[in-house]
């Protein structure tokens, strides 16, 4: 009741005593409605401090206006509301936060603290060991079950590795290609990691590998790094955000329900597609008129450009594979998806533990100690080992009829290597 209304309440009937007036029946229970919304005041602020998310609509207009980027640490607990129906490009990407479609049509944003979302501290415990032991544990009569949740990494590379503007967390050029995650896959969730979450979370979960993880010279190593690890911490789909969906993810799990790691094949290196470069690489040697490097390259390598070996070949131009030949199967990491805790992840882990302290001279020897060639390489023990049971493998076609990806090769990060048997051979 405001102050003119208290001021008309006082007239000539009213008591000369200051002694303690009885309130009656409806003053009581305007009293009653003012304490209690008095109390539902409080529980919101309680319930924001302690890290609970508040659900909080808010207009495209607004939604305009959200900041260009924000820190985990800095995240808003507030969520917002969009209609994937008509308008899903409106979707804001933020770091941290969780977007959803709820109704077949409404999309949900959900921002909260990474902190309290660490659901499988004790399953990593044992992946880090030099000498890694099969855990009882994770032999199982049926394959766990892949969690319906997409996880999209950001922020880990400089901004100047993505040559263009950014909307919201993510660069712009991607957006699209994870609206249509959103609007093929609506009874999944979409995480987007960045990397003071991401740091968060592997500090507190091992601070040994957070000792690997910092001492990375290249974002894109840990970026490498943060989707194994994420897999392995929370199971789901992994997808770089230039990748783009042509199928519905749920048809694909329904039709293998044995699977429990799916993983999609880049590229054969003893397929037709190779042994034609090598072919041509062999003609180009044998040119009298050949460039000095192009000779050299030609007279250090003889033996497997002889054989048309793409793989020995591989292992000749690439220091830092001390002459080993390259697997054959090239498994792709820009998309791969598995249950929570599985253990080719640990072993691609350890795996990564043991190159992580290599130098960096070439953009190979990046795919080398973190990114592709370390899933291809324990991918390779697990077939020699008939390890793969519940795996499902993607063949070039499946993986290209399941998801594009755009920019590959042209990545920025790698302009910063040279490489003379990418440049020459096309061995990138």
């Amino acid at each position: 009741m405001g102050l003119a209304g208290r001021a008309r309440s006082v007239g000539p009937h009213a008591r000369a005593s200051p002694k303690k007036e009885r309130l009656g029946p409806a003053r009581r229970r305007k009293g009653l409605a003012v304490l209690f919304t008095a109390a539902i005041a409080l529980f919101a602020l309680l319930t924001m401090a302690l890290g609970f998310s508040t659900l909080v609509q808010i207009s495209l207009a607004d939604r305009d206006g959200l900041p260009g980027a924000r820190d985990a640490q800095h995240v808003a607990e507030e969520d917002w509301v969009g209609d994937a129906a008509s308008d899903i490009g409106e979707i804001a990407w933020i770091c941290g936060c969780t977007v959803s479609v709820t109704g077949g049509s409404e999309v949900v944003s959900r921002c909260e603290n990474p902190m309290e979302d660490l659901r499988f501290p004790d399953r990593i415990s044992s992946i880090y060991e030099t000498e890694r032991k099969a855990s009882s544990s994770l032999v199982q009569s049926e394959p766990p079950t892949i969690p319906k949740v997409t996880h999209f990494i950001s922020r880990l590379l400089s901004e100047e590795d993505h040559e263009e503007e950014w909307c919201n967390d993510v660069p712009c050029g991607y957006v699209e290609y994870m609206h249509k995650y959103v609007e093929m896959n609506r009874d999944f969730e979409f995480k987007l990691h960045c990397s003071s979450d991401l740091e968060h979370l592997i500090q507190r979960i091992s601070p040994e590998l957070w000792t690997f993880y910092s001492g990375f010279s290249e974002g894109i190593q840990r970026a490498d790094f943060a989707r194994y690890f994420i897999l392995y911490h929370y199971g789901g789909l992994y997808s770089d955000m230039d990748v783009e969906p042509r199928l519905n993810m749920t048809d694909l799990l329904d039709g293998n329900p044995s699977a429990d790691l799916f993983l999609g094949v880049e590229t054969m290196l003893d397929s037709s597609q190779w042994q034609e470069n090598m072919l041509d690489l062999r003609n180009r040697c044998m040119d009298v008129d050949a460039e000095p490097e192009v000779a050299d390259f030609c007279n250090k390598c003889a033996d497997a450009i002889e054989s048309e070996s793409a793989s020995e070949l591989v292992g000749c131009v690439q220091p830092i594979r001390g002459g080993e030949p390259e697997a054959s199967t090239r498994i792709a990491n820009f998309w791969m998806m598995s249950s929570p805790g599985h253990k080719f992840w640990g072993d691609v882990l350890n795996l990564l533990k043991e190159r992580s302290q290599l130098p960096l001279h070439t953009s190979y020897d990046v795919l080398y100690t973190t990114g592709p060639d370390l899933v291809s390489e324990v991918f390779a023990q697990y077939s020699e080992n008939d390890g793969l049971q519940n795996i499902k493998v993607l063949s070039e076609a499946e993986l290209r009829s399941t998801v594009e990806h755009h920019t590959s090769l042209l990545h920025s990060w790698r302009k910063r290597f040279s490489d003379t048997a990418c440049e020459i051979a096309g061995i990138c």
